[in-house]
């Protein structure tokens, strides 16, 4: 098959096969995602941080999606980011921070333009829950070979998580947002001659390069993908799918239109440096970028619900503290967790509950210097759901997390949990600890967490859980 040919893709069978080798890769990906136009009124250039290839990738995903008013296609520069990935291999690096790194790492007085736009991509994998990285730092090809044989002789599951960040200037201030869009996916095993042409088909280059040594868009082992996100490759919806994981795997998901759109209408109103959910980082102290760099841009992560809305996960800041003290006061009310403050004999426990929660409670609890995060997760001005942590030692002490009785059971809880711990990693925290009451026991039972034993606080008793992180 010609390299013209191999950058077409073949659709039928319930099968899709491609290869983006050639110079027109980028613009037959493009053709084949539908998206709908976007007309900015804020940005009005964009600087892509990322290699080469990865850049005309997204340029052509920009060129088919995004204009000014006038319907111009915006201009778009390709560059290298002044941070480099490959520092980060032996430190931990929560989800989504190697993207805004790439960012959001320039050198001191580097000059940002007002209107301009900064984007960045950064793709993580997991086999079998196993992170698998560039094996740069292997000299002899065949023992890359071999390990790819090993991983390619099994059936495997894998997840692919598309990191993408964009950092845009607005009247001299730097807002940013990331995403974390993962994709889950299920590979068969390979045969052995199969394994051997795959191996033989890839230059030591290519090897050294892939994540585990495996081009996941590559002919041979694309006809081993049974299923993505839960669709088999059998079913109607499997090819649509299919071209949202290669630019996944590429680097451009379609989240980025996402970040676009965010920054360019609602970006202006998250410049309050309060609400930085990087705001704990100093990049210096841990080595992964020089003394004369810095670190730039009030931060977000946007979050998207199955209805395809996007919430805004971030810090709080005080005029969040009103809505928070109303979340934490109804849940004392009303939630399961805390039945036991509604028994016959214990008002006065429910009263101390809400007391230490009004609006000035919340502000003194946001305000401690030991308070690594404050999360909020927001959607269109309404408070979902938050979560306090501190740094006591080596110790993440979880003090509060409450999510509004209107949103429970639609993992707001879950994600406030999950970027906790991210956070706490990153601040250095070998553990977490909550006070579990109520039927939250079992819900952070099921989070990992192990009960230590019943305590008692000035008000109650609970079940103090720790999890190593």
């Amino acid at each position: 098959m010609t390299q013209e040919n191999r950058a077409h893709y073949y659709m039928g069978d319930g099968q899709v096969f491609h290869a983006l080798a050639s110079d027109r890769g980028p613009d037959y990906l493009s053709s084949f995602a539908e998206t709908k136009p976007i007309i900015l009124k804020t940005i009005n250039t964009v600087v892509v941080h990322t290699g080469t290839r990865k850049g005309f990738f997204i340029s052509f995903q920009l060129g088919e999606s995004v204009s000014d008013t006038d319907g111009n296609e915006l201009p778009v520069t390709i560059r290298e980011p002044f941070w480099y990935e490959d520092v980060h291999k032996d430190a931990y690096v929560m989800p989504g921070l190697t993207a805004v790194f790439k960012s959001a790492v320039a050198p001191e007085g580097t000059e940002y333009t007002d209107g301009q736009l900064i984007l960045s991509s950064d793709v993580s994998t997991h086999i079998e829950g196993v992170s698998v990285h560039r094996p740069l730092d292997q000299d002899n090809p065949d023992d890359i070979r071999q390990q790819v044989a090993e991983r390619l002789g099994k059936d495997q599951n894998v997840e692919i998580t598309s990191q993408v960040a964009g950092l845009v200037t607005i009247d001299g201030q730097h807002i940013g947002a990331v995403m974390n869009p993962a994709t889950t996916f299920v590979v068969s095993k390979l045969s052995e001659s199969e394994i051997e042409a795959y191996v033989t088909s890839l230059s030591d280059f290519q090897l050294r390069r892939a994540p585990g040594g495996i081009l996941w868009p590559h002919p041979l082992i694309e006809q081993h993908i049974e299923s993505i996100d839960g669709i088999a490759k059998d079913d109607d919806g499997f090819e649509p799918k299919y071209i949202d994981f290669l630019k996944s795997v590429l680097g451009t998901p379609t989240e980025i239109l996402d970040i676009i759109k965010f920054l360019d209408t609602r970006g202006a109103q998250h410049t309050d440096p309060q609400g930085n959910i990087f705001g704990f980082i100093n990049g210096t102290d841990m080595g992964l970028f020089n003394s004369n760099q810095e670190f730039v841009g009030t931060w977000v992560e946007l979050v998207q619900g199955e209805d395809r809305g996007i919430s805004v996960l971030r810090n709080a800041r005080e005029p969040d503290f009103i809505q928070m003290s109303a979340i934490a006061s109804r849940n004392f009310r009303e939630s399961p967790n805390y039945s036991y403050l509604r028994e016959p004999g214990n008002e006065q426990y429910l009263r101390q509950y809400i007391e230490a929660n009004t609006l000035e409670g919340v502000a003194d609890l946001r305000s401690k210097p030991n308070t690594i995060c404050s999360l909020v997760l927001e959607k269109d001005g309404e408070i979902l759901g938050f979560r306090v942590v501190r740094k006591v030692g080596l110790v993440a002490d979880g003090r509060r997390m409450h999510t509004s009785l209107d949103y429970v059971s639609r993992g707001v809880g879950s994600l406030l949990l999950s970027r906790s711990e991210h956070i706490a990693k990153q601040a250095g925290c070998a553990c977490m600890e909550v006070h579990a009451t109520g039927d939250s026991f079992s819900w952070f039972e099921r989070k990992g967490f192990v009960d230590i034993g019943i305590r008692q606080n000035t008000i109650s008793e609970y079940h103090l859980m720790i999890k190593q992180l």
